[in-house]
């Protein structure tokens, strides 16, 4: 093991976070691209996304763009440990790593959707985005050109829903040879957008997988919403009763 990666976790742990990045990117000045990349390897996980979480794509890294896919993918999904209530800082690290060299998107996704902690990650980062990204998956865009006669006291996000229960997890899997009705230099902008386009079209299958997960997520809180409504209505309810008997007697 290279000296680095102790000292880089000691630095890391007393909160040095800026120090441990720079002992790092000496690697790459002094022995080379590939050296940092094997030091990288050999760092466990939880240090290498407390350095990936430091930048975004306004404050580059050596390390964001040295960083292999299956290195990304197994520091990413701890992003979670640090339980931040927006997902802001998830949404600039991803980015800032998967468009540091656009054209190697796909291989950075496709190892994340690998396993169902990376799908996880990836609902967690499209989570500020429901309604564009539900919308998305049904129309090709982002924002539909004629929004449907929704009431008034109705969300566009429960509309879709209510859509999206006739979508077959697998229909995505064809999107790969389907042309787009946004092509990618449209939303090439690094965000959230352009890494949903890539993993349509061109992870299909992560796709679908993330699709679907997110669709259970919302079912499930919505359900828990509801019984939660019918649970206090309940207690009001009794609570009327009971009274009703007291002030009778």
């Amino acid at each position: 093991m290279h000296p680095v990666v102790s000292r880089a976790s000691k630095m890391i742990l007393s909160g040095d976070v800026a120090t441990a990045e720079q002992a790092l990117v000496k690697i790459a000045e002094d022995e080379g691209d590939s050296a940092l990349v094997v030091v990288l390897d050999e760092m466990p996980a939880k240090d290498l996304v407390s350095i990936l979480r430091e930048f975004d794509s306004g404050k580059e890294s050596v390390v964001s763009l040295l960083v292999t896919p299956e290195q990304f993918a197994r520091a990413v999904v701890l992003e979670t440990k640090f339980a931040e209530k927006t997902h802001e800082r998830l949404q600039a690290m991803i980015n800032s790593v998967i468009f540091a060299r656009p054209d190697e998107a796909e291989a950075y996704l496709a190892k994340l959707v690998e396993t169902a902690e990376g799908c996880s990650t990836l609902c967690d980062y499209f989570e500020d985005h429901l309604e564009e990204f539900f919308c998305f998956a049904l129309h090709g865009s982002f924002v539909p050109e004629n929004y449907p006669d929704i009431p008034e006291d109705s969300s566009y996000l429960a509309y879709l829903l209510k859509q999206l229960a006739a979508i077959d997890i697998h229909q995505f899997d064809d999107d790969e040879d389907s042309k787009p009705v946004l092509k990618r230099s449209e939303i090439a902008d690094g965000t959230w957008m352009e890494t949903a386009w890539v993993l349509r079209y061109e992870v299909p299958d992560g796709f679908g997988a993330v699709f679907h997960m997110l669709h259970l997520r919302i079912l499930k809180r919505i359900e828990a919403a509801n019984a939660a409504a019918a649970s206090q209505a309940k207690a009001i309810a009794k609570g009327d009763d009971d009274g009703g008997e007291e002030s009778a007697i």
